[in-house]
């Protein structure tokens, strides 16, 4: 589909590391953009949302709970061509329970189907889901791949939310073949720059416990990291890419990265100012140990270990999306936390990244 200057592009979550990033690179379509966040009238929270470029002219918040009642979906999506669905709770210190992190993300993603099904979604013509790799599965077996689900048996409460959530979306799409078509986006471990300081503190705190110094050691995890910016922009070019639809598309680099690399990233980058990210990596049986007392550890617990491989082929020959070097994730990713304040400024440590203006 064309995305022209008449288009409404609906942004669930607009406040979050990701969805803020879409409400961005949505704006920069030239479209109209509907943001949803829990308050839009909350300025403290919004107001990095509406100094965007183009904000002022082409961008509303509104009120949406994932767990409230059908209208509050059926005002979001009225008078909407494309949805982003990119809400989705994911703080690491929420409770770990299905009540917290299922119930949202699946009744979230159901409510905003059904509303795209009804009379205020009727000219809608397709949703982007944001879904999870942790939904296709991990393991040093296997290149995964966009037809690969997730083994029960290694379901974190958030990857069984992204699972069934994800799950739930393509049962609905094919019981109730709709007019719109529908793809999902499976990003990997999102880092680089935040928008917002609560999007640095909720979203990048593994670069900032790395240069703040709040892991001694790295613990023994790999990740496949993806710059939000690239995310973001693998939603648009799913939105607008006809040869898109009905796929499920991997958006993360195709080899891992361990923690002790990417703290030797930091290290370079930083060290100079007196910032001191770890040298060693931490034994799994003190991980083990310390996953009693921090959540955040306890969900990647069993990832740890695991150098887990995808196959990402499809985000460059279908959506054409090119993923920016891991220096340049790393770099933005740290200096936004600093602007932010989430981790003090150091010396003479320069910040080159700004937000968009």
């Amino acid at each position: 589909m064309n995305l022209g200057t008449n288009d409404v592009i609906l942004v669930t979550g607009a406040t979050g590391f990701i969805g803020a990033w879409c409400v961005e690179r949505a704006l920069r379509t030239g479209a109209r953009v509907r943001g949803t966040c829990r308050d839009p009238k909350a300025n403290g929270k919004v107001a990095f949302l509406k100094a965007l470029p183009g904000a002022a002219e082409r961008l509303e918040l509104v009120a949406l709970d994932l767990t409230g009642p059908a209208d509050g979906f059926e005002r979001a999506v009225h008078g909407c061509t494309a949805v982003l669905h990119v809400a989705s709770p994911l703080t690491p210190t929420g409770p770990a329970t299905d009540e917290y992190y299922v119930k949202p993300a699946v009744e979230g993603t159901l409510g905003m189907l059904r509303a795209c099904d009804s009379e205020s979604g009727a000219g809608v013509r397709r949703v982007v889901v944001t879904s999870s790799v942790g939904a296709v599965g991990f393991g040093n077996d296997k290149i995964f791949t966009e037809a690969d689900w997730k083994d029960p048996k290694q379901f974190t409460p958030y990857t069984k939310s992204k699972t069934l959530a994800e799950k739930a979306a393509w049962e609905y799409y094919k019981e109730k073949k709709p007019k719109w078509s529908m793809v999902c986006v499976l990003p990997g471990a999102v880092l680089g720059p935040a928008l917002s300081g609560e999007a640095a503190k909720g979203s990048l705190q593994v670069l900032s416990r790395m240069i703040g110094r709040m892991m001694p050691m790295a613990p023994p995890l790999t990740l496949c990291v993806v710059d939000v910016r690239d995310v973001a922009e693998a939603h648009i070019q799913a939105l607008v890419k006809p040869e898109a639809e009905g796929r499920r598309i991997l958006c993360c680099a195709d080899h891992a990265t361990s923690l002790l690399e990417l703290s030797g990233m930091v290290r370079s980058m930083y060290g100079q100012y007196g910032y001191n990210p770890p040298t060693r990596q931490a034994p799994y049986f003190l991980m083990w140990i310390v996953s009693y007392f921090d959540a955040g550890i306890g969900m990647l617990l069993p990832q740890m270990n695991v150098s887990t491989r995808y196959d990402v082929a499809p985000l460059r020959t279908v959506l054409g999306v090119e993923l920016r070097p891991l220096d340049a994730t790393v770099r933005d990713g740290c200096d936004s936390l600093v602007l932010h304040g989430v981790v003090p400024k150091l010396g003479d440590v320069p910040v080159q990244w700004a937000p968009p203006s």
